[in-house]
């Protein structure tokens, strides 16, 4: 083994350390006694060594997971068997989902069988792959927690977002904050420390934060955070706040049924700013505000008119994609899937289920924190068996690309797409609720 690099050298261009492969031969006390030595030494100085081994840690506890195959059974001839039984079902299945079952099975069956098999041992029971999506999402929680500034916000410049999207910002981990599970006192406490910043910034027109073109980012976002807020704290103070935002929603709604940007730029809906105040919306629809019913009603079938015929949805037309394609058909999907009194036919439904899961097996790989916020919000909504595989793969990413050490543990890294606008606190807050 070389362990005389120097720092200059070490790194290959995607971060990684050329040392990282000695990482499986380590956990698996493959080496000698002088070189587990050597290697211990250059890990304690080593980063991404460091990194690479607590990632080998977690997924050798997921792989844990696992059923032990049974070596003595030949499961060839099982699989054909089941195949020709539901051959009469093959016929609905298109190629995402085949792809996707492919996924699975070799991660599962080639990297986990073949780990173990490497490993010398079986799988053994422990902690399942839900428990190590709660465990990230608790750390992520406590990070947010402890790294929320004394006014209340979360500083967008201390964690690398852009400061006219602070409102935003600080609202998105308002939203993580308030995931499924019971809030504890240290997340309430955050939340009300939160939402009295939030207030504070609503001008004497309504609107959160400065006002800008991109406004609509901050004040929808604000506006959902402090309705879901509204409803875990059972606290009435606010109520009149959500008033006032929501009459600026309503307001700013155009003739076409969407919203655009504000100022010169708000000429025209597009998806990416309605998505959020439609979501503020039906919302406050379940809350009690029925005055803001036809809006929604007008906004999600301005969604659905900017879809097109296999299920996908533009920009501000159909196939109009400036941005990923993949991101525009999970936002479309979220605002017109499961809306009251607003049902999809099945046909259009189903379209819509499949372009989901094409983006969802397009985006493995990928960096990308908004779009599996997006993925994972629609296919929760679907309801339907079908995303189990897709919703695995998402996860398991996030989870495996989580901080693990240092200061900035429970976070994720701003380096994926949006990162430069949203830094650490948006990719934490998405990746976080991507999980719950």
């Amino acid at each position: 083994m070389n362990h005389n690099a120097q720092p200059m050298d070490r790194y290959r261009g995607d971060g990684t350390c050329p040392q990282g492969g000695e990482v499986a031969a380590y956990l698996a006390d493959e080496m000698s006694a002088s070189d587990r030595s050597v290697f211990e030494a250059h890990r304690a100085q080593c980063p991404a060594c460091t990194r690479e081994l607590e990632q080998v840690r977690r997924t050798m506890g997921i792989l844990k997971t696992l059923r032990p195959a049974d070596e003595s059974r030949d499961l060839a001839p099982v699989i054909l068997a089941r195949l020709e039984q539901e051959s009469t079902q093959w016929h609905r299945m298109s190629t995402f989902r085949i792809l996707s079952m492919a996924a699975v099975f070799l991660l599962l069956v080639g990297g986990g069988l073949g780990f173990f098999a490497w490993r010398g041992t079986s799988p053994e029971s422990g902690p399942s792959m839900i428990q190590h999506q709660l465990a990230a999402r608790v750390e992520a929680l406590d990070w947010l927690c402890r790294t929320q500034a004394p006014d209340g916000s979360w500083n967008t410049e201390t964690w690398g977002g852009d400061k006219q999207f602070h409102i935003a910002l600080s609202s998105l981990a308002v939203l993580a904050l308030l995931g499924p599970e019971p809030v504890i006192a240290r997340r309430e406490t955050a939340v009300r420390e939160a939402v009295r910043y939030l207030v504070a910034q609503q001008n004497a027109t309504g609107e959160f934060g400065p006002s800008f073109d991109s406004a609509p980012y901050n004040h929808g976002i604000a506006t959902l955070a402090l309705l879901r807020a509204f409803h875990v704290l059972q606290d009435e103070s606010f109520k009149p706040s959500l008033d006032r935002a929501l009459a600026v929603i309503r307001d700013r709604q155009l003739p076409e049924g969407g919203w655009g940007y504000w100022g010169d730029a708000g000429q025209e809906p597009n998806l990416s700013v309605t998505l959020w105040q439609v979501e503020a919306l039906k919302l406050a629809v379940s809350l009690g505000w029925d005055e803001v019913r036809p809006h929604v009603r007008q906004g999600v079938l301005w969604v659905a008119s900017v879809g097109n015929d296999r299920g996908g949805f533009g920009y501000r037309r159909a196939d109009d994609s400036p941005v990923e394609p993949q991101t525009l058909t999970a936002m479309g999907a979220t605002a017109v899937l499961n809306v009251p009194g607003q049902a999809l036919e099945p046909s259009r439904r189903d379209m819509i289920l499949t372009r989901v899961h094409e983006a969802a097996l397009q985006s493995v790989g990928t960096r990308d924190y908004y779009l599996a916020y997006f993925l994972t919000t629609a296919m929760q909504k679907m309801q339907d068996p079908s995303s189990v595989d897709q919703l695995a793969m998402i996860r398991h990413s996030l989870v495996r690309d989580q901080v693990l050490l240092g200061a900035e543990k429970g976070s994720w890294t701003p380096d994926a797409r949006w990162g430069s606008v949203g830094g650490r606190v948006y990719s934490t807050a998405l990746a976080s609720m991507s999980l719950e």
